[in-house]
């Protein structure tokens, strides 16, 4: 029992550490491997993108990524390996049953808050509720859609128009990671910066005298990060929250 279910594990690429594997044939028992993995999922940075509602995608009414597969799911994953906490996307059906949640900030109906319950997931980690359809000339795909969009124009709504122009003004994304720079040209790229930022892939430690003589961008970055920090340190634990997902600036 003990040997299949490591061979399972290790068939999924789970890493087992070198002492479990030496007393396999010792004193570890099932619950004990289960704990295991569960401490493994637990600590997954982006853990699980979840839709609510269970219907087929609605143009217009349906969340950015709603009705996200499993391999969209492990694809958005590469992403976000470096955050510190663990975060879980939920998108919805029909955004339109939340407007109360969107227009007015109320809190998550009952039934809503149950099935969220009803997933078991760790009470430490966050639940980022997406209730933002995607516009008519979007572009679908895990890059476009949970990092550009979610988190990138989500971080727009956290550091405030202003400073996003600012990211712009100063050239900063002319220096982000290349699997960051998305959008590649154009104003649309500073949720590009935005979502390294968040991901702890990019940061005023990327720039010195040499590519920011005059420390502008150093100085940009440093508020950026700061806020971004301070929306992540407020963003609250084991309930869902919605994120606000802003495209203009």
């Amino acid at each position: 029992m003990k040997k299949d279910i490591f061979t399972n594990l290790q068939a999924q690429d789970v890493p087992i550490p070198d002492g479990l594997l030496d007393s396999l044939e010792g004193m570890v028992t099932e619950s004990t491997l289960r704990e295991y993995v569960k401490q493994i999922i637990m600590e997954v940075p982006l853990a699980d993108i979840e839709s609510y509602g269970g219907g087929p995608r609605m143009k217009f009414h349906s969340s950015i990524a709603y009705g996200a597969k499993p391999d969209y799911v492990e694809a958005a994953k590469k992403w976000f390996t470096d955050t510190k906490d663990t975060w879980y996307i939920i998108t919805v059906e029909d955004i339109d049953e939340f407007e109360n949640v969107y227009n007015d900030y109320d809190e998550f109906d009952e039934d809503f808050q149950d099935w969220v319950a009803s997933k078991g997931w760790p009470k430490d980690a966050k639940y980022m509720v997406v209730l933002e359809p995607p516009g008519p000339d979007d572009f679908q795909g895990v890059d476009w859609e949970v990092v550009h969009d979610i988190v990138g124009h989500g971080m727009v709504g956290a550091v405030g128009p202003d400073l996003t122009r600012q990211v712009l003004d100063a050239g900063i994304p002319d220096f982000i990671p290349e699997e960051f720079d998305i959008a590649k040209s154009g104003t649309d790229r500073a949720p590009d910066v935005l979502a390294a930022v968040f991901a702890n892939r990019f940061g005023p430690e990327d720039f010195n005298e040499s590519n920011d003589p005059t420390g502008e961008r150093r100085e940009v970055m440093q508020k950026v990060k700061e806020r971004i920090d301070a929306w992540k340190a407020r963003f609250p634990k084991g309930k869902p929250e919605m994120i606000n997902v802003e495209f203009q600036y």
